[in-house]
């Protein structure tokens, strides 16, 4: 019974995170617009130039410099571009949201030597893993060989629902931690389709 409390309040912390990254998007591209010619206070900050999907890592063409009524300003608010660059996202960003530092997932839980990398999987599979979870990795070769890692952490899990609303890439994604070897092989058997994952 806490195992299944906790991945119901796992989804609905993810899912308010959600929600409030989409309705904060549209509100910062409605007040900004107003806010063109106005004595009040204002304060600049780092916004998505375009749709970010969740699970991935932010590169410099997709953030820009706003000013904004710092009446709006959220908590944590980034602003600097160069402190965003590489972060991975834990929610959807739709164009003109405020970044902050709970719109990227939390990488100081990770080990020495361990990087988070996002991994896709089935919409069946993402419905039955939660943060904490535990994954086995299986890499498979063109000699039909198979590595297999097991033990890997899920990080997050990043709710990608809406994310196809934003941006290309719409499968459904998980973020793990893993040791830095094992991530290079691991995005060379992406780029081939020779990656699958199955909970422990």
């Amino acid at each position: 019974m806490k195992r299944n409390t906790r991945r119901v309040s796992d989804h609905l912390f993810i899912h308010r995170r959600l929600v409030a990254a989409l309705s904060a998007g549209a509100c910062v591209l409605a007040l900004a617009s107003v806010f063109q010619g106005s004595s009040q206070p204002s304060a600049t900050v780092v916004t998505a130039k375009t749709g970010i999907a969740a699970g991935s890592p932010v590169t410099a063409d997709q953030l820009t410099l706003s000013t904004v009524p710092e009446a709006i300003v959220p908590d944590e608010a980034i602003s600097s571009i160069a402190e965003a660059i590489g972060g991975m996202t834990a929610v959807a960003l739709p164009a003109g949201a405020i970044l902050t530092a709970s719109s990227f997932a939390d990488a100081s839980t990770l080990a020495a030597g361990h990087v988070m990398i996002p991994l896709p999987v089935s919409a069946q599979l993402l419905s039955a893993i939660s943060p904490g979870s535990f994954v086995s990795v299986f890499l498979h070769d063109t000699a039909g060989g198979v590595r297999v890692t097991r033990g890997v952490r899920v990080v997050t899990v990043p709710n990608q629902a809406a994310a196809s609303a934003f941006a290309s890439g719409s499968d459904d994604v998980i973020l793990v931690e893993v040791p830095e070897d094992l991530a290079a092989l691991i995005a060379a058997g992406m780029s081939s389709g020779g990656v699958s994952v199955a909970l422990e």
